[in-house]
């Protein structure tokens, strides 16, 4: 009994991601201005594209994989920052909602 309660727990049990909600560029990107992304449930938009991911959530990084499976790491700070590395550039993102 205690073991088939222990599996049901695991089991029930998911991570919560902490990216759902809308995020700004902590600095404006040249020719670009502040850039914002959206990340739901299961779909994001950035720069104006809608796509359909998954989440792979591992304590304080997140993988968002789109449906060619290629896959953009974020890292969490806190409850109101995350960034993203890429090309050697990081990128800072707020919270705003």
């Amino acid at each position: 009994m205690v073991v088939a309660t222990l599996i049901l727990a695991f089991v029930a049990f998911k991570p919560t991601n902490p990216l759902i909600g809308t995020w700004v560029s902590a600095t404006k990107l040249p020719f670009m201005g502040r850039q914002k992304i959206e990340f739901r449930k299961d779909s994001m938009i950035t720069m104006g594209i809608y796509a359909k991911v998954k989440y792979d959530v591992d304590g304080n990084t997140v993988i968002v994989h789109d449906d060619s499976g290629t896959g953009a790491v974020y890292r969490v700070v806190d409850k109101n920052t995350i960034f993203i590395e890429a090309f050697g550039i990081k990128s800072i993102y707020k919270k705003i909602e």
